[in-house]
Formats: structure tokens, sequence, C-alpha cells
């Protein structure tokens, strides 16, 4: 039996033609398949211990850098020499309850806040009730039911509307985004103590 060295890309194209029963591989002989056909598959196992053996080290290495981050954050937040603020000196803030929402959107669109929880619909009470609707999601976090029962028993699907509309004002009109921020910057003044 003869054997022929064959290297690379040409071992596995003369193995391709082998196994079709036409190469030169063949010559005779299914032994020199089989071996080339060993061989090949003996440096792809290589192959892929060695890629096994790097994705092992890459991971260990990962996980070694995870914890030097976490020793030293850690390290950072405890010794921090940041001054520190007393509870006593710094001003308590407490979020807006959605009456103070309502309150101060009324006041601010020189309606009232019993005009927000009324059934009415004309424009001049519908508008600020949809501004207070939306900060009352944005800025409370507020489910939309609990939202709608605040404002005078709405169905969530209302309040949705509401807070969709003023989402897509807000990004186009920045009139209404002004206000929106001063509404946000009184709520924030009278939320002091």
């Amino acid at each position: 039996m003869k054997a022929i060295e064959i290297t690379g890309d040409q071992e596995f194209e003369a193995l391709t033609h082998a196994l079709a029963g036409n190469g030169a591989a063949a010559q005779g002989s299914q032994s020199i398949t089989l071996v080339a056909l060993r061989r090949r598959v003996n440096r792809v196992a290589a192959d892929v211990g060695v890629i096994m053996a790097e994705l092992g080290r890459l991971t260990s290495q990962v996980d070694r850098v995870a914890d030097d981050v976490g020793v030293i954050k850690a390290a950072l937040i405890k010794s921090s020499k940041a001054p520190q603020i007393r509870a006593a000196k710094a001003p308590q803030i407490k979020a807006p309850q959605i009456e103070d929402i309502q309150r101060v959107v009324a006041r601010h669109y020189n309606t009232t806040r019993d005009d927000l929880l009324s059934p009415r619909r004309d424009a001049r009470i519908v508008y600020p009730r949809a501004i207070a609707m939306y900060l009352a999601r944005t800025d409370m976090r507020l489910s939309l039911p609990e939202i709608g029962r605040q404002f005078g028993g709405r169905d969530h699907t209302t309040v949705i509307h509401a807070v969709k509309k003023m989402e897509a004002l807000v990004e186009t009109d920045l009139e209404l985004a002004g206000e929106i921020a001063e509404i946000r910057a009184e709520l924030g003044e009278g939320q002091q103590q």
C-alpha cells in the first residue's frame, strides 16, 4: 500500500474526492482515506481542545477582574473622603402627593382642583387635567387605575390617552415643556420642609 502525503486544504479536498470514490487519494485502497480522515479528525479535536482551554483561561481572568472590581469598589466606598451630609442639616424633601400635583396644576392654569376632578370636558379643564395625569404618572409612578380613581373615577384608558398625548406634545411643544418644568419646580419648592 502506497501512502500519499497530503496537507491542509489539499487533504480535505482529497478526502472529499476519496469518499466520493473518484479521487487520486483512493488509489485502490480505502485505508489511505481512513488514515487521512483520522489525521484530520485528530487535528480538529486538538484545535477544539485548544479553543476550550483558551476559553477556560479567559473565563477565569474575567472572574478575577470582576472580583478585583468588587474589592476596589468596596474599598473606595469605605475609604471615601467625600464630605458627609448630616441628615439634620439637609433639607427634607418629600415626594409630591397627587393632591399637590392637582392643586399646583389647577392654580397654574387658573382653574380649581374640583374642576380637574369633575366630569366636565371643556378644553380649559381637559388640558390641565391631562397635564396633571401625566405628572402623576411620570413623577409619582402611580398605576393607571389609581390615577383614574384620583381624578374623579375615570377609566384607566382615559389616563393612558392623556399621558400619551402629553408625552407626544412635550417632545414637540417647547412652550408646554417649559410649563411642565415650571410646575415641577413649584412642586419641588412646596415639598421642602
